[in-house]
């Protein structure tokens, strides 16, 4: 995740981070933002209870579990500066509530962790003209790093991206 949003100048280190979504990928995702010096993360949940538990899995007391409600907070959305869907909304399991995009800066860099197809939110996002990216990075940068582990070799990154839009 981190190496992704670095591909797009985004460093965590002193930011606020919304994070959508408490399952196994926003684990991931909340314990990479922590560790990479993240200032603020608010986790935002359907269930407020699971976004607690993960906030307690953290240790810290910069991160905090809110509903979906926090989607049209136009004073938490003005100051955020990462905003990551984790949710399985755009595999067709649920509805995501719309993020009110209008609240938020014109520099916020919104990430949805699904890849492949459009996903609402991301389709919201850059109609508001918000920069916006899919899963795809996070993908080819696990593999990569999968590939580097088995291996023992620096990972072909540039092939492996060659294959990742060709397969798209």
């Amino acid at each position: 995740m981190l190496a992704a949003l670095a591909e797009h100048r985004f460093r965590p280190r002193g930011k606020t981070v919304l994070l959508i979504g408490a399952g196994g990928s926003a684990r991931s995702v909340a314990h990479a933002l922590v560790g990479a010096g993240a200032r603020a993360l608010i986790i935002a949940n359907r269930t407020v209870a699971r976004a607690e538990e993960l906030v307690a899995s953290l240790d810290r007391r910069q991160a905090e579990a809110v509903d979906l409600g926090v989607l049209a907070d136009a004073d938490v959305l003005g100051d955020v500066d990462l905003i990551v869907n984790s949710t399985s909304a755009t595999l067709g399991a649920g509805t995501l509530p719309a993020v009110r995009f209008a609240h938020t800066r014109r520099d916020v860099l919104c990430c949805d962790l699904m890849y492949g197809k459009a996903s609402r939110f991301l389709t919201q996002a850059r109609a508001a003209r918000r920069r916006a990216v899919d899963g795809t990075g996070m993908l080819l940068h696990q593999g990569a790093l999968a590939f580097t582990l088995w291996t023992g070799k620096r990972a072909p990154l540039a092939a492996m991206r060659r294959a990742l839009a060709t397969a798209r």
